[in-house]
């Protein structure tokens, strides 16, 4: 039996980020690069780095949800007789358990630390504002935090990472909030979207559990906050041949999503990081 191991990293927990994030974070906004802020905070550009991967894993992203299902699907016509388990869990114990033996392959958002794992990319994206067709910001290629002072948002609630996180990132730059509607799904705000509510703040894959006929658009805010999924396999022998299948499968599943959504996700290339089989 394959052990698939599902993880997500701060699906439940309300994202606080600390003064000095908070002033590294609006920097970055404010002057649109790292290496920017990091002269004006008279810092090195690796710390202030380091500040926006710490958010970035707080962050957590509902990647897992919309890739899974598709990968398990693609994998299960190919080998029907496999069994697989799915587990959600934190990040740490999801390293644990894959370090250990204990599953085979785990998700994460952002980087891992543990010992005992191999982890490459799995996917990335980033934060956007989607739009009914029409809408004056349809056609542009990127917006600011300040572009949207005088639109309604629909927004996730501040208990979830990603409402958090847009709420902070306003009171940052100083920019009001107009909240809209406050949703807890993300399928739910695209849905408000089309039926001309308001604009709504979403990443990526949470834009694509919208219905496509709906007719919306997603244009990216600036600068941009990247979203990583990664992928743990334990640092050991070689894989099997049905796990590289099932890592085949995600694989696979990142790229239709990629395609789906554009400039808004991005999946890495894996040819050179294509472990041999047991």
């Amino acid at each position: 039996m394959i052990q698939y191991l599902l993880l997500t990293t701060s699906c439940v927990r309300i994202m606080n980020l600390s003064l000095r994030e908070m002033t590294a974070f609006r920097r970055v906004l404010e002057l649109g690069s790292v290496t920017a802020a990091a002269a004006d905070l008279h810092v090195t550009q690796p710390a202030v780095s380091r500040m926006l991967q710490g958010i970035e894993t707080r962050l957590g992203s509902a990647f897992a949800d919309t890739v899974v299902p598709d990968a398990i699907a693609h994998f299960r016509r190919r080998h029907p007789a496999v069994s697989l388990s799915v587990r959600s869990t934190t990040a740490v114990d999801a390293a644990d358990l894959v370090a250990g033996n204990r599953a085979d392959i785990g998700l994460i958002i952002g980087p891992s630390v543990a010992g005992g794992v191999v982890s490459r990319d799995l996917c990335a994206t980033r934060i956007g504002c989607v739009v009914p067709k029409g809408h004056r910001f349809a056609t542009r290629r990127s917006l600011s935090i300040r572009d949207l002072k005088d639109e309604p948002v629909i927004v996730l609630a501040s208990t979830l990472p990603l409402g958090s996180l847009v709420a902070q990132t306003f009171a940052a730059m100083n920019v009001p909030l107009r909240r809209a509607i406050t949703v807890n799904q993300s399928r739910i705000a695209c849905a408000l979207v089309a039926r001309g509510a308001g604009v709504a703040l979403l990443d990526g894959t949470g834009f694509l559990t919208g219905d496509p006929a709906a007719g919306l658009e997603m244009v990216p805010l600036r600068p941009e906050l990247p979203i990583r999924g990664r992928l743990l396999v334990a640092d050991g022998p070689a894989p099997s041949r049905y796990l590289l299948d099932f890592i085949a499968a995600l694989d696979g599943a990142v790229a239709r999503m990629a395609a789906r959504a554009g400039r808004l996700m991005t999946a890495p290339s894996t040819e050179a990081q294509a472990p041999d089989a047991r």
